[in-house]
Parts: structure tokens; sequence; C-alpha cells
């Protein structure tokens, strides 16, 4: 199986989810989960995703992206412009032949996009964006860099579900247990983080330096208890127990750590990871 998720990168909590046999496009996904945006968004992708009929379907949606391209550019367009040594300009994405034979009643239009070169921080290494937002000035090429990093919180979520809520530990084993499991456990994440956006707000703390283990464990402690109270005023005192035990544990500064990234796909790219 695999799921694809439309996550809010600035209040780190899912929109929408969705999940579908393992050897299901993420583009194809991506194309549905697309629909919940609208005018004033901004949609960040990383490679995997790229591609005319992804671009397409955004700027149609009315919608914003930034997308990072592999190092070879991908498209024959961002080739041209790379072998030119240049790291901001404009290109025009034409859309390919097979698609436009394929969906002839299909309004498929040359797209042009901007692609900058950006220099990682500390690192000699660049990486290749596409993006509707034009305006050089609003955005440099550091801020389309700090853009797209938002992008981690994604992981850093995928990485919670899996580590600390077990999210691939399934009990269930039809289709009706799985969506049930995956929703809660959405859900549970959710309401985890408006807690921890309470607590923030009335602890007086940075809701970045909430540590999020530290606030699963919490609401988990005190969530039933909630639900049992008898009194109103029961109610609000272990809400408050709460909010105060996730205020306590806060992140401490590491900084410069790296990890290597991890799958426990046997699938694609990941397959010769097994034995």
């Amino acid at each position: 199986m695999i799921t694809g998720v439309l996550f809010d990168v600035l209040a780190k909590i899912p929109v929408n989810y969705m999940r579908a046999p393992f050897n299901t496009s993420e583009r194809e996904m991506a194309l549905e989960l697309i629909q919940e945006l609208g005018p004033g968004d901004l949609l960040i992708l990383d490679r995997g995703y790229p591609g005319y009929r992804m671009c397409h379907a955004i700027i149609n949606q009315g919608v914003d992206f930034l997308i990072r391209l592999p190092k070879d550019g991908m498209f024959q367009e961002a080739r041209d412009f790379l072998a030119r040594r240049k790291r901001d300009g404009k290109i025009t994405l034409h859309p390919p032949k097979a698609l436009v034979k394929a969906n002839p009643e299909a309004d498929y239009q040359p797209l042009t996009v901007r692609i900058v070169v950006v220099a990682l921080p500390d690192s000699k290494e660049t990486a290749v964006y596409i993006t509707t937002l034009t305006n050089r000035q609003k955005y440099p090429l550091r801020a389309l860099r700090n853009l797209y990093h938002c992008r981690w919180q994604e992981e850093e979520f995928f990485k919670a579900i899996k580590e600390h809520l077990r999210a691939e530990d399934f009990r269930g084993k039809n289709v009706q247990f799985i969506d049930q499991e995956l929703l809660s456990t959405y859900l549970y994440y959710i309401l985890t983080r408006i807690m921890m956006l309470e607590a923030a707000q009335q602890h007086h703390k940075p809701v970045e330096n909430l540590e999020t283990k530290a606030a699963l464990i919490a609401v988990a402690r005190y969530l039933d208890r909630i639900f049992l109270a008898e009194t109103l005023e029961q109610c609000q005192e272990l809400c408050r127990r709460c909010l105060a035990e996730i205020s306590w544990r806060t992140y401490r500064p590491r900084h410069g750590r790296k990890f290597p990234r991890k799958s426990k796909s046997r699938h694609g790219k990941w397959a010769n990871k097994w034995s």
C-alpha cells in the first residue's frame, strides 16, 4: 500500500490523504489531492512529482507551485537552460506529443515557468527548482530555498506517525479496518497538534520548540480521562494539566545533525536495500 498526504507545512497538520495499491503512481494521487487547493495556496513538491501534466493541473487549479527537479533538469527545456550555466530565468514547457494525442479534447498549452539554480547551505551542491513565483524581487533565490525547506515538515510528520504512533502496524487486515486505522492516526496527530498550539500560546513558548513525541504521550495519557470527566470543571482541569505537561518538554538545539534517509518499502528504488 502507498499513501499520499496533502500536508500544511506551516500548521504542520495533514489536510487530506488517500491510500492506494503500492504500485500506484504518486503523481496520480497528487492530482487527486490538489483538488483541495485554490488561489493563494503554494504547493511544494519534491523530485518525484514534476511533469508537464502535473504543472498544467496545478496552474489550472489557480495554485502556485515550487517543485524541485532532478539534477539533470528532467525537461529538455531545463537541460538546455542548465547547459548555458544560468542560475535564474524562464523556460517554456511544451506538452508531450503522446499526452496531446491521448487527450485530443484537452487544452494543453505551453507553460512558461521560472527556473532557478540555488546553492544549498553548508554544501557544494546545488538544487534546481521550477516555480510560478516569477517576481525576482519578492522571491529571490534564498527565499525560494527557504520556502522549499519547509517541505521537510512533512517528512517529520511521517517519521512521527511511523515511529511513535506505529502507523504501519495495522491490526486489521481488510481495507475497511486499514482505512479506519489510518484515519484515526491522522485525527490523533491533528488533535495533538492543536493541543501543542494551545500549550504554546498559554505558556508563552514557540510552538516549534515543543517536543512532538512528548506531546503525543501527554495527549494519550489524558485523552480517556477527559472523555470520561463527569463535570465541565474536571474536563477543564485535565486539559490544563495536559497543556502544562506538553509545555514542559522542548527540543534541545542540535545543529548540523544529518541522517541517512530510510524506507521500509520493498519496491522501487528501495528494493535493493532488502536482502
